[in-house]
């Protein structure tokens, strides 16, 4: 299947025009090293140059030199946590911060709420939801003409159709788009657009690149003559509608891409398939055997993940069994589905019958009505042991543990185990496959392997049973080892802004949580030292932030893509090895 990516984000079309760099004025007469500097300038319409009133301009600590900021402000894309104060340009696209302490800063704007056909743009980005270029300012130093120019968005226009080509009105429309490096969709916007009496539709705000349309098929929202809206989940007398991509496909693997450019894109019309409906029912019982009224969730697997987004708000559905445990669901499209019971497998799942019990059962519609029996179970409790390699420290460093369900799409469930004595672990509640993780480990210290028996589960999801109680080792070790070296850029003398990427040749650890996957933002000088590396072998990357386009769950694509332009090395326990890189850029 094609990778698709999902999530919420703006989009941009073109390019901003040529800007120099910020020059630093003098700092003024008489300041001392705590005195507060300012930052003015100016947002305007690349396209035409006419001051833009009402933008959201907010002054970021840049994290990635400064990581004990707070996390208050997310910029786009980057995956860092930021903080800052923010202002709202004048008439005349103006804006100013006073009192701003010596620091560096990333310069954050966001057209206004009835802007629709501008995006967002930092600072001397070349394209929307860049991070942009940093701003250094120091103790009493006034920064002035720090423009920023936004460029407008490219829109996808057509209409939805029946069979027979008539128009369909009041049908959400939907555009995800394909990035490198994601197993995953991820949809341009959460609003969804719909179409008219002529079953028109224009979702605009996108950027140039390449993106599916769907039409969602699920509910229809029918307008009384008087009275509320009321929705209806089919059309009488016929098969409903599905979900369909462009031009007429069940499948976001079938349907066809749109390429856009510099321009608005057109005739992107879309023929809504029917297709029959099944039923889905049955009953939840607890392990006792009585019947479970609960809260649930039915999960639609596979490529459903783009649709049922429109108005239901996910590929899932909610819902609650009845006092005798009996649920049914009257109308699913074919498909595989999970149904999910127990608290912390899904947002707003509780506990059952007010113990602590799970389901977790696949279920395959499509072949005519099913009717299921689903019996829940408590968890597991199981101890472990945190083993130190070179044997117990004097000063043992702090260790957290958990256990991770490595689920994608759903709310991540973390487990954390409760530590005793002797530096034994107790972790209750457990079902289903979990990673075991390690976290608040110092600096100077490495997870070396979790191991379960004679067998290392580092980064293997393990269905855990009773007879695993004990088995279970963490080993960790203060001989750890260091990559450092210097990313060159592309041009001599031009500071770097960019990310290094170090993971494992090992497939199977190619996960964003894999202890042996170490990320580090690069200083402007080149120069970059990464620790915490257990023995092995390893790639090394170091990605430009200007148009890198992480996926937010970055999995085995994300470093497949990665691998075939890092460098491959090889290090032992305790070793300073020195690996320079040269800057590479996101294929987007």
């Amino acid at each position: 299947m094609r990778p698709l990516i999902l999530a919420s984000l703006s989009v941009l079309l073109g390019f901003l025009p040529q800007q120099g760099p910020i020059r630093d004025a003098p700092a003024r007469r008489g300041a001392t090293p705590t005195a507060s500097g300012a930052i003015s300038g100016r947002v305007y319409a690349a396209a035409t140059g006419a001051p833009i009133q009402g933008a959201t301009v907010s002054l970021a600590v840049d994290a990635g030199l400064d990581p004990d900021s707070p996390a208050v402000l997310q910029l786009p894309f980057t995956g860092r946590a930021e903080r800052g104060p923010t202002a709202v340009t004048d008439a005349f696209g103006r804006f100013r911060f006073d009192a701003v302490l010596p620091g560096t800063y990333r310069l954050v704007v966001r057209p206004g709420a009835y802007r629709g056909r501008y995006l967002p743009m930092s600072y001397g980005a070349v394209r929307a939801n860049d991070a942009g270029r940093p701003i250094s300012i120091r103790a009493g130093e006034e920064i002035r003409d720090a423009e920023v120019a936004l460029t407008t968005g490219a829109a996808i226009e057509g209409r939805v159709v029946d069979e027979a080509g008539e128009p369909l009105s009041r049908i959400p429309v939907f555009v995800a788009r394909l990035f490198a490096g994601s197993e995953s969709a991820q949809r341009v916007s959460d609003l969804f657009v719909t179409t008219d009496d002529l079953g028109r539709y224009r979702v605009y705000g996108l950027e140039p690149g390449t993106y599916i349309v769907g039409a969602d098929g699920h509910v229809f929202p029918i307008m009384a003559v008087s009275g509320p809206v009321h929705t209806s989940s089919a059309l009488h007398g016929f098969d409903p509608f599905v979900t369909t991509y462009y031009p007429s496909a069940i499948t976001d693997a079938a349907a066809q891409p749109v390429r856009i450019g510099g321009q608005d894109v057109g005739g992107i019309d879309i023929m809504l398939r029917r297709a029959t409906r099944f039923e889905l029912s049955g009953t939840i019982l607890d392990s006792q055997g009585l019947p479970a009224s609960t809260r649930f969730v039915l999960v639609r697997g596979g490529s459903a993940s783009l649709a049922n987004t429109g108005f239901t708000g996910g590929p899932s559905i909610p819902t609650t069994s009845d006092s005798n445990g009996r649920f049914s669901f009257p109308a699913l499209e074919a498909g595989t589905y999970r149904l999910l019971v127990g608290s912390g497998l899904w947002p707003g799942l509780t506990s059952v019958n007010g113990r602590t019990e799970f389901a977790d059962l696949p279920v395959t519609v499509g072949a005519g009505p099913v009717n299921v029996s689903v019996v829940t179970q408590p968890g597991i409790g199981l101890a472990g042991r945190v083993v130190f390699a070179e044997g117990p420290p004097a000063s043992p460093p702090p260790i957290r543990i958990s256990f991770r369900r490595p689920d994608k799409g759903a709310a991540t469930l973390e487990v954390p185990a409760t530590m005793g004595d002797e530096w034994r672990f107790f972790g209750s509640d457990l079902f289903g496959a979990l990673l075991v993780r390690v976290s608040s480990l110092p600096s100077g210290w490495v997870v070396k392997a979790v191991t379960l028996g004679d067998t290392d589960i580092t980064d293997v999801p393990t269905v855990f049973t009773r007879q695993h109680d004990g088995q279970l080792q963490v080993l960790v070790s203060s001989r750890v080892s260091t990559i450092e070296g210097e990313v060159k850029g592309e041009e001599p003398g031009r500071s770097i802004d960019a990310t290094v990427y170090v993971f494992s040749q090992d497939r199977a650890s190619w996960n964003s949580t894999s202890p042996r996957t170490i990320r580090s933002d690069v200083p402007p000088n080149g120069r970059f030292t990464l620790t915490g590396l257990a023995t092995g072998r390893y790639y090394a990357i170091a990605i430009a932030r200007e148009g890198f386009r992480p996926p937010q769950q970055p999995g085995e694509p994300f470093f497949d893509l990665l691998s075939r332009a890092a460098t491959p090395f090889v290090i032992g326990e305790d070793e300073r090895r020195t690996v320079d890189l040269q800057l590479w850029r996101w294929p987007e």
